[in-house]
Formats: C-alpha cells, sequence, structure tokens
C-alpha cells in the first residue's frame, strides 16, 4: 500500500464531519508529490486507458525546468530531480496554483472535466446566479412558553457566481 493511500484512509478514518482542512490539503498535495508508487487509473467509455502518477507527472516537469534553467542535459536533470522530495512550502504552492487553475479557467465559461476515474467522473462549471429577494426567517420575540416567534422576512440577495458539479454514473461502470 503506497504512503499516499495510507495518507487518505488516516483522514478518512479521523473525520467527525465533512469540513475544509488546509492542513489536510498540503499533507494530500505534498504526499502526492512525493509517494511514486501512488497511481490512479484514468478512464474513458472504452474502460481504463492508463494509470496516472502525480509524482511522475511532477519530477517530469521539475526535470524540465532543471534542465532547461542550467543547460544541462534532460537526462543528468531528471537524475537530480528524482532525489528531491517535495516540501511543506512546494504543497502550499501547488495547492494555490492547482485552486487558482481552477478559479481562472471556470471564469472563461468552458467546463472543467477532473477526468475519468474508477467509479467517477466530474465536470465543474460556474454557475450564475442573478440577483433576487429569498425569505429567511427572522425572531421577532418569543410566545407564553419561551418559544421563538419567527417572521418571514425578505432579504435581497446579489447577483454572484457558484460552482456546478456534473457526475453521472460513467459508462465504464454501469
Amino acid at each position: 500500500m503506497s504512503k499516499m493511500t495510507e495518507l487518505l484512509k488516516e483522514i478518512k478514518d479521523g473525520l467527525t464531519q465533512v469540513s475544509s482542512s488546509q492542513k489536510d490539503e498540503v499533507r494530500v498535495m505534498q504526499m502526492m508529490l512525493n509517494d511514486r508508487e501512488y497511481a490512479v487509473g484514468v478512464y474513458d467509455k472504452d474502460g481504463k486507458k492508463e494509470d496516472y502518477c502525480p509524482s511522475s507527472d511532477y519530477r517530469k516537469m521539475l526535470g524540465n525546468v532543471v534542465a532547461s534553467t542550467t543547460k544541462i542535459g534532460k537526462e543528468e536533470a531528471a537524475q537530480l530531480v528524482d532525489k528531491y522530495e517535495a516540501t511543506k512550502a512546494d504543497a502550499i504552492t501547488m495547492v494555490g496554483i492547482s485552486k487558482e487553475f481552477i478559479n481562472t479557467y471556470l471564469d472563461c465559461g468552458r467546463k472543467l472535466p477532473l477526468g475519468g476515474r474508477e467509479k467517477s467522473s466530474y465536470e465543474l462549471s460556474i454557475k450564475v446566479n442573478a440577483e433576487c429577494e429569498k425569505k429567511y426567517p427572522k425572531l421577532v420575540g418569543t410566545d407564553a412558553n419561551g418559544k421563538g416567534i419567527y417572521e418571514s422576512t425578505p432579504k435581497k440577495v446579489p447577483a454572484h457566481k457558484s460552482i456546478k458539479a456534473h457526475g453521472s454514473c460513467p459508462s465504464w461502470v454501469k
């Protein structure tokens, strides 16, 4: 079992509620960049087409950076980069870049397919929400028994954007 798989299990086992955690985001990113054994199956309409190893892809990118900036050969750069372990600071940077890519790309109006995996195929898109008026309960007093008395109060909600997730059962799962 890869270290990444162990980390994911540890995080899942420790959950008491679904919430965000910047600490876990960084831990997962750092492990994903460093765990050379962790790979996910990539699927399309015909089934599994390949395995994708984020650590390997990351090291190829770093090798290209080292080779082009130092003018050394790609093989030598690859050997140097293979010894490198991503730091917490590297993981923080990659999480930030990943999030900003999603925000920026979705803002151009296109869907962002996240790729087929063993049991899923997700896409994200921007949803533009027009300005509207919604009614919310407002506490206006208490009755003789001490229970709250509420009125429905309108509130203006300004126009805003949200993310819409798309994901039906993929053909390779059916």
